[in-house]
């Protein structure tokens, strides 16, 4: 993700015995430190094809200063996602809400150090 605006990644996702590939569209709000994403996914195995969209919502919460941390901008927050495959058309098989735990793995040439407002 840049500082600012729109940006696009990979993610990997293991729920219910399956493996989801996909991509994250999301967008950097920096006077908010928060992150706003669109989640999509597909996997395929013999029998069907089963796809995953959702959105997340996350926030910066501190600077950590561990010397394993490249950058040390913490990630949390929530993602809702709906869970299909071909089997059923158009019906949702599950939906799930899940807690967001990560962290800005890049530091780019930002120096700026976003700070958390409650």
């Amino acid at each position: 993700m840049p500082s600012a605006g729109g940006g696009l990644g990979a993610f990997v996702l293991f729920s219910h015995g399956e493996i989801y590939v996909g991509l994250i569209a999301a967008v950097a709000d920096p006077t908010h430190v928060s992150l706003d994403g669109v989640l999509q996914s597909s996997t395929s195995t013999s029998a069907l094809t089963n796809k995953l969209n959702g959105t997340m919502h996350a926030r910066a919460l501190h600077n950590n200063t561990s010397p394993f941390n490249s950058v040390g901008v913490q990630l949390r927050g929530h993602a809702m996602l709906d869970f299909e495959n071909t089997a059923m058309p158009d019906a949702v098989l599950r939906i799930e809400t899940m807690r967001v735990l990560g962290f800005k793995q890049t530091g780019g040439s930002s120096s700026a150090t976003p700070t958390p407002t409650p």
